[in-house]
């Protein structure tokens, strides 16, 4: 088993706001401000959206076997982005849904219907070295706590699904965001 030290940025919002450990202040901005997460219809995918005050965007697909991350901005209420493997995501963002199309890399689009995280649910990103290179892991975690995640070398590209994601450690508050630094253990 090999154990790695990561900081895992939570990203989403639910009892973290509920223990103070975060905020989350309202803005003017014509999107919510927030995490969504769900199922990408006709597949094993979940998807996962979140986005700040000022309109940036982290996103992340996945199905325990490829995933694929987004960064951008919002346009209005709506995003459109194309991860560094060529899948895209394309969606529209409002109070109680994010909803829109994932298209994987050489793909058909597959639609979508998100929701607000709540509780535990959310998107959890880790970045961190194992036997000398780069890593960078991602869950999703949906409100009834199934998660999809997978970890993958930056050097080789080789990619491995995760184990359910592990608690534990101690946390802080930075830019907005909770950093948490637990200890994670993969076989």
């Amino acid at each position: 088993m090999i154990r790695i030290g990561y900081i895992l940025i939570l990203l989403a919002i639910g009892p973290v706001l509920a223990l103070g450990l975060a905020s989350c202040a309202g803005g003017a901005a014509e999107f919510p401000a927030g995490s969504f997460v769900g199922r990408v219809d006709g597949s094993e995918l979940f998807v996962a959206i979140t986005t700040d005050e000022e309109g940036n965007v982290l996103a992340y697909a996945c199905d325990n076997q490829a995933d694929s991350w987004f960064r951008g901005t919002v346009a209005g209420d709506t995003i459109d982005l194309t991860s560094q493997d060529g899948a895209r995501l394309q969606a529209t963002l409002g109070e109680e849904t994010a909803s829109g199309t994932f298209t994987p890399a050489g793909g058909q689009p597959l639609t979508f219907n998100a929701t607000p995280a709540t509780g535990n649910a959310g998107l959890y990103r880790a970045e961190g070295q194992a036997d000398g290179d780069d890593h960078v892991a991602g869950w999703i975690v949906l409100a009834n706590g199934e998660q999809r995640g997978v970890i993958q070398n930056l050097r080789t590209g080789a990619e491995q699904p995760l184990p359910a994601l592990v608690s534990g450690g101690t946390g802080v508050v930075t830019e907005g965001f909770h950093v948490y630094t637990p200890t994670l253990a993969f076989p």
